[in-house]
């Protein structure tokens, strides 16, 4: 919203009824990782900034205080005194912190969720050093945190968003294609024999 208004060139209260309008359109759940609905966060968060700044261009107004609120955005979803809004504020005034300028946008090597690409790398890295090929493999074994467990649970997964959430495909695409872009995670490759095989030799 931020960036649609900014986009826009709205003023300050233009932007403050914006972001009032967008916080009440705002969503993206961790329960919708490997589904398709996941894929769809990013573009209903933009679509509903776009929309909120063009409606506040247009004269639609929202509450002022809507972010900090005693029923506003932050208590709804992380709770509304376990926000520092001084912390918030100097952030902000630190541009060496804006991540969009420093280290600046990054580009996403594998299609994927980031918790895996790791794994992904790790494996290439040695198949390509070593020469592996698949036949050479017996089994894998990975370790990762707990909450990168939660992130990307799936181990033996049946659909292309499935394994996008999923270390064993991943490991597994990297050591029999050599690479894992687009293709790798397609329903396709979920399907592939040999890549169903080398998942089961691929243990967390």
């Amino acid at each position: 919203t931020s960036s649609a208004a900014h986009l826009l060139g709205l003023d300050v209260s233009h932007t403050t009824n914006a972001l009032g309008t967008a916080a009440s359109m705002a969503s993206g759940l961790r329960a919708n990782f490997g589904s398709h609905t996941k894929a769809m966060h990013m573009g209903n968060a933009a679509q509903v900034g776009v929309e909120a700044s063009l409606l506040a261009r247009a004269g639609f107004t929202s509450s002022s205080p809507v972010l900090e609120h005693h029923y506003g955005f932050y208590a709804a979803t992380v709770g509304g005194d376990q926000v520092d809004l001084e912390a918030t504020r100097a952030a902000l005034a630190e541009r060496d912190r804006w991540y969009f300028i420093d280290p600046g946008i990054g580009i996403k090597l594998h299609p994927c969720n980031s918790a895996v690409l790791p794994g992904i790398d790790t494996t290439l890295e040695l198949v390509s050093q070593h020469r592996i090929t698949p036949d050479q493999v017996e089994r894998v074994d990975y370790l990762y945190t707990d909450l990168a467990r939660t992130i990307v649970p799936f181990d033996d997964p049946k659909t292309s968003a499935e394994a996008m959430y999923s270390m064993t495909h991943a490991i597994a695409v990297a050591i029999v294609y050599g690479r894992a872009g687009i293709r790798e995670f397609s329903e396709e490759a979920v399907h592939n024999p040999d890549v169903a095989r080398m998942r089961k030799r691929v243990q967390p």
